[in-house]
């Protein structure tokens, strides 16, 4: 099948994504597949993220129901933000995926299947060590120089799915100035065409190959997972006209279908409990900050319920959206460092360089029994 390159410029509202990644174009068979004291020096060992693979971190991968983790089962009524103020409770595979929401520099255009079942002209692109190939409508490729702001919309119709009590027909009933505020940010007309485009790439964003668990053994392995084509929305509708008369759009409801696969994930699996504030923190912050403030965010509400998480400078680096650069450790300090302290008070409590990593004390802790347990250490913490 003849093959188009596709090439965007990023800007800055995207992930800070490494710089140019050698993309592997898809087989021409992706049809097939649609079917198939804050920062001071302290002398302690810091080991590698155990959820390091580059994409996926394992026993979060899943969209079915499966009994509670292993490492999350300990906590009884949740997890405390000393922060307070809103929670968004997100897809803890969402919140650790490392690759979905990357941006591409580039990319290949074929005619493929997306997960609706809908036959378009895409762009595909896959990155090195994933074996799943992500792919978006051409005329929204451009649309994902918005990725950081794509997550936070699907966050929110994940959060508004829960606070409407799960409806059997997965839809839900909300309109951009609610999903605005969901997810922090002020409304205004540009932000309710930046929403409205979100939802389109929402719909339409699909991954093939994604790796689905669907049973654990009882000591937490995994006993059956399938490759399926995935998506997080099926549809999204927005009301133009009600009782005979036009509706402007900031005041429009908005209808949208939760997929199957991600309602299920979002009924039946532990969340990432992601305080708001941490949103509103990168929203306020540098606009070249922001997509890594979100990105660390994100990742660190995965790791509860574990109060104290150690990551080597190459760990923290891709999960920022910097990429695993080379170079002297002590260049690597300063962004890193400029990124955590936003999040000071909001999500971190404390944190640590030592041995070329960082310990990461949360700004929380969790719940047992309606007590704090103000000093807990998960077996699973590295």
């Amino acid at each position: 099948m003849f093959q188009t390159f596709v090439r965007f410029m990023k800007d800055q509202r995207s992930f800070a994504a490494p710089a140019a990644l050698p993309l592997i174009a898809a087989a021409s068979g992706l049809g097939l597949l649609a079917v198939g004291g804050l920062h001071h020096l302290v002398h302690v060992g810091v080991t590698p993220d155990s959820g390091n693979l580059g994409n996926l971190d394992p026993g979060v991968t899943g969209a079915v129901a499966v009994p509670v983790p292993v490492g999350v089962g300990a906590v009884k009524k949740g997890w405390e933000w000393d922060c307070g103020g809103r929670v968004l409770y997100v897809s803890r595979d969402l919140a650790r995926d490392r690759n979905m929401f990357r941006v591409p520099p580039e990319g290949y255009q074929e005619e493929a299947n997306i997960h609706t079942g809908e036959t378009q002209d895409v762009v595909t692109w896959r990155w090195p060590g994933d074996d799943r190939v992500f792919l978006v409508p051409i005329e929204l490729f451009q649309a994902a120089s918005l990725g950081g702001m794509i997550r936070d919309v699907i966050s929110a119709t994940g959060q508004i799915y829960r606070d409407q009590h799960f409806p059997e027909d997965r839809i839900i009933t909300t309109s951009f100035r609610k999903i605005a505020d969901v997810i922090g940010l002020e409304f205004n007309g540009r932000v309710a065409d930046e929403l409205e485009t979100c939802l389109a790439y929402a719909r339409s964003f699909t991954v093939y190959n994604h790796p689905v668990i669907s049973q654990l053994n009882k000591d937490g392995t995994v006993k059956k997972r399938s490759k399926v084509t995935f998506g997080f929305v099926d549809c999204v509708a927005r009301v133009d006209i009600l009782d005979g008369k036009p509706v402007p759009k900031n005041r429009a409801p908005i209808e949208i279908t939760i997929s199957n696969l991600y309602a299920t994930a979002l009924k039946e699996l532990p969340p990432a409990p992601l305080p708001c504030a941490a949103l509103e923190a990168a929203h306020k912050a540098p606009r070249k900050l922001r997509p890594a403030i979100k990105n660390i965010a994100y990742f660190l509400a995965a790791r509860v319920p574990s109060k104290k998480i150690k990551l080597l400078i190459p760990t923290v680096l891709e999960v920022m959206g910097y990429g695993r650069k080379d170079g002297r450790i002590d260049r690597c300090r300063k962004p890193i460092e400029n990124v955590l302290s936003k999040l000071y008070s909001i999500m971190i409590e404390d944190y640590n360089y030592a041995y070329d990593g960082y310990e990461i004390i949360l700004a929380g802790n969790p719940i047992y029994d309606n007590k704090r347990v103000r000093r807990y250490k998960d077996k699973n913490e590295t």
